[in-house]
């Protein structure tokens, strides 16, 4: 069993996360195409039918955007979601998703009881949480019936030169570097505290 990550900690990271997406919107300047995101769905729809769920609980629901597309092809299925991103669940509202349906929380210390939902899922999401055991261990212990997990490889995306220099600087130790001076000096730019970026580091 994965040892519990200390919420000051958790709070710390989720800050930054927070801020950068307040500023850039949920899933900006990542690269993934809609079909990225829909062909995982597709998938997921399938597994729905195949366990026979009746809910389903998206870990890190950004916007709402999944949540939407589930309700339109299972009208009859309980959709709710965890964000933790206040900005994100407000653009989630306005686009009809019900505040009672998007929840404020974290996938490290899930708002549900145990078993409360027949499948919980989590899209693209785990590449953000350094704390994969325990970001699982708590969407299992939430599923009755099944966990559906979706991400993307960092160096499987964008163009052949792009994924060229990706593995490039894998190779040469200097992807967390490179990985900082993306997603860091946008966080520094919100005024972030620098110290707060080795706490986000992978």
């Amino acid at each position: 069993m994965p040892q519990r990550v200390s919420r000051s900690r958790a709070t710390a990271e989720e800050e930054i996360q927070r801020a950068y997406y307040a500023r850039v919107g949920h899933h900006a300047g990542h690269g993934v195409s809609p079909d990225e995101h829909r062909f995982p769905l597709s998938i997921l729809l399938g597994a729905l039918d195949y366990v026979d769920a009746r809910s389903v609980l998206e870990v890190g629901a950004g916007t709402g955007s999944s949540m939407a597309f589930l309700k339109s092809k299972r009208p009859d299925l309980h959709v709710v979601g965890v964000e933790p991103v206040p900005e994100s669940r407000e653009l989630a509202y306005q686009r009809g998703i019900g505040r009672q349906e998007l929840v404020g929380g974290s996938v490290l210390d899930l708002p549900f009881p145990t078993g409360s939902v027949d499948v919980v899922c989590a899209l693209a999401v785990l590449h953000h949480v350094r704390e994969h055991g325990q970001a699982v261990s708590e969407m299992i212990r939430v599923a009755r019936k099944a966990v559906f997990i979706s991400d993307g490889n960092n160096f499987g995306q964008g163009g052949p030169l792009v994924r060229f220099v990706k593995q490039m600087l894998n190779a040469a130790r200097m992807w967390r570097l490179a990985d900082w001076a993306k997603t860091g000096q946008s966080i520094l730019g919100d005024g972030a505290k620098s110290s707060k970026l080795g706490a986000a580091a992978e």
